[in-house]
């Protein structure tokens, strides 16, 4: 009997130990566990305040709100002008200058204002060509200097009529010259 007891104690002492080690096991496991997903996190979050620039160029306190502010631009507005044609005010080797033009802004509320001012932008956007000789314009300087005109006539007009700012340039999308 003794001999059974002793068999017993080295039988529980082999269930203790490997008891012992399988929780052994399980501590180290949720220990990796918990680290590796501390690591996860971390980077994600790094990686996160990295590609949003708060990273070590982030900004100072009182700037961040004044970045928080900031409106990103929607995306452009192109109002077509109908084709003008004008003589131009010399008679040289073109008589004829034929323009198509786009208006553009990234304030979609401008859309309406432009259309309702269209005859005053073309009144004033005519008169200005009609004035262009054909040196004026036929480098790209000279259009150019005739596309900054137009914007400007445009702005003007807009400024005057609505106290409205918003229209960015004026695109040529079709120039001949005859």
């Amino acid at each position: 009997m003794a001999e059974e007891e002793r068999n017993n104690e080295e039988g529980d002492l082999e269930l203790d130990g490997a008891a012992k080690s399988s929780k052994k096991k399980l501590i180290i496991i949720i220990v990796a566990a918990v680290l590796g997903l501390a690591v996860i996190i971390g980077g994600t979050v790094g990686l996160t305040l990295m590609l949003v620039g708060g990273g070590s160029d982030a900004q100072p306190a009182g700037e961040e709100a004044a970045a928080e502010e900031v409106v990103v631009p929607k995306d452009a507005v192109y109002i077509p002008v109908k084709t003008m044609t004008v003589n131009f005010a010399d008679k040289g080797a073109a008589q004829f200058l034929q323009v198509d033009i786009s208006i553009m802004t990234y304030d979609a509320e401008l859309i309406d204002l432009i259309k309702a001012h269209m005859p005053v932008i073309r009144n004033d956007m005519l008169n200005m060509l009609g004035a262009q000789t054909f040196k004026d314009v036929s480098t790209p300087d000279g259009k150019e200097a005739l596309r900054t005109k137009l914007l400007l006539i445009v702005q003007k007009i807009l400024q005057e009529q609505e106290a409205r700012e918003g229209i960015e340039a004026i695109y040529f999308t079709k120039i001949i010259m005859q």
